[in-house]
């Protein structure tokens, strides 16, 4: 039997709404300019925060990609710079814990960097990049602190280039 068209309108219409209301109690309320702020707060504090991982004895530490170029600035020479497993371990030994917030915004960025990994006496074991000018950064991907994630700046190590 065929439907009119005001009876197809009808239709239409009534799915739609019904759609839309379940859409509606579905999802939740959008949140209020005090839980914006809050979760705001929140994320400023977590890119403040310093890590608290004391970075220990060094067991093992190996240089997996000794010279890497970004394409930050492409123009920047990047062939004198060369990581080895003795100068990362004098760049963690030297380094201080920096927030996330100081690490992208208060040092020199650089398009030349390192990457390899460390195993520390404690057990645990993390990958590490290292940029040019003092900054690195280590992950600790097996051990008690799995997870952590430490931005490192090494004041000795600002001038020199690898």
């Amino acid at each position: 039997m065929a439907r009119t068209m005001i009876e197809r309108s009808f239709l239409t219409t009534f799915f739609l709404v019904q759609s839309c209301s379940v859409f509606a109690q579905a999802s939740a309320d959008p949140p209020t300019p005090s839980e914006r702020r809050q979760t705001e707060i929140k994320q400023d504090s977590k890119d403040y925060a310093v890590s608290s991982y004391k970075i220990g004895k060094i067991a093992k530490i190996v240089a997996t990609r000794p010279s890497i170029k970004s394409d930050y600035d492409p123009k920047e020479n990047c062939s004198d710079f060369k990581m080895t497993s003795v100068i990362s371990k004098f760049l963690f030994k030297h380094s201080v814990a920096v927030s996330t917030n100081a690490f992208w915004h208060d040092y020199i960025y650089t398009s030349c960097h390192a990457a390899g990994k460390v195993k520390f006496a404690n057990g645990d074991e993390g990958t590490w990049t290292i940029y040019r000018y003092g900054r690195g950064t280590i992950e600790i991907i097996n051990g008690k602190s799995k997870g952590e994630f430490i931005h490192l700046f090494c004041q000795q190590c600002e001038d020199q280039d690898g």
